[in-house]
């Protein structure tokens, strides 16, 4: 068994992959909750990570990552969780504590990241650039590099690498490159369009509270309900809480909706995000 898939993750202003036990990871304290962002001084900003194909041979795995980006040159702090729940099925979360640059050089953020991964501390660095439409890419590294973990006795054996380094690129929520058509003809059950590339094998669909987001509730406490999904691609509509997670009843004003998709050798196809209303 290789890794497990749970949907999703983030950066919120972060990056990353996933594992499970055992390893020699430097040692690092457990990060804290993340920061409340400012109301008026930061905005949303969701994406995705991938996984360096010569980094990781075995599996590699892409992930949904969000950030709430300061508008001016100052610190941030966020959260990310991995797209796969390691091999003890545990929802597996990480921290970033980073700082936005932005003025006469340039615009661009960095930082170091530190998560728990079924029960081991991992940490390490990540940069970016703003490109045109404030989309942010970088690249994310992990200290002591690419590294393999095994879990369990034949025949139950969890294996998985846990690469070493990555890309990212995070987008201002309602775009990407995927356009998502939201029918709130029945507020508590949305209905999600997309139309997804041909290549595609399988996507992963996440709702998130937005309100809750901004309180610094994490994705452990936002996160509303998940699909992970196999496609042949082209045009497809979801349902809220039809299959995946057990569905969270939608409360409060603000939610947004992700889809990204991924080939079979798990380079990102499509990514879009669509913000909408609450019942």
């Amino acid at each position: 068994m290789k890794k497990m898939f749970i949907v999703l993750l983030p950066f919120v202003n972060a990056l990353l992959l996933t594992g499970c036990g055992g390893g020699d990871s430097p040692p690092a304290a457990l990060p804290g909750p993340p920061m409340t962002p400012t109301p008026g001084t930061s905005s949303l900003y969701i994406g995705y990570y991938t996984e360096s194909p010569d980094a990781d041979k075995e599996d590699p795995t892409p992930g949904i990552l969000y950030a709430f980006l300061p508008d001016d040159s100052t610190p941030f702090s966020g959260e990310f969780f991995f797209s796969y729940a390691g091999c003890v099925g545990s929802t597996d979360t990480g921290l970033l504590d980073g700082l936005r640059m932005n003025g006469g050089s340039g615009d661009s953020i960095s930082g170091t990241w530190s998560g728990d991964v079924d029960g081991n501390i991992h940490s390490g660095a990540f940069s970016g650039n703003a490109l045109a439409d404030g989309i942010f890419t970088g690249i994310w590294t992990r200290n002591g590099g690419s590294q393999q973990f095994r879990f369990g006795k034949v025949p139950f054996v969890c294996h998985y690498t846990f690469a070493g380094r990555g890309n990212f690129t995070l987008y201002p929520v309602d775009s990407g490159t995927l356009p998502i058509d939201v029918d709130l003809t029945d507020p508590a059950m949305p209905v999600f369009t997309f139309d997804l590339s041909n290549l595609a094998t399988w996507y992963n669909l996440n709702v998130f509270d937005a309100d809750c987001l901004a309180a610094g509730g994490g994705v452990s406490t936002c996160l509303m309900w998940y699909l992970r999904q196999t496609t042949s691609g082209g045009p497809t509509t979801v349902t809220y809480g039809m299959g995946g997670s057990a569905a969270q009843p939608l409360q409060g004003a603000n939610h947004v909706v992700t889809v990204m998709s991924s080939d079979a050798n798990g380079a990102v196809q499509d990514y879009g995000s669509s913000a909408f209303s609450g019942p």
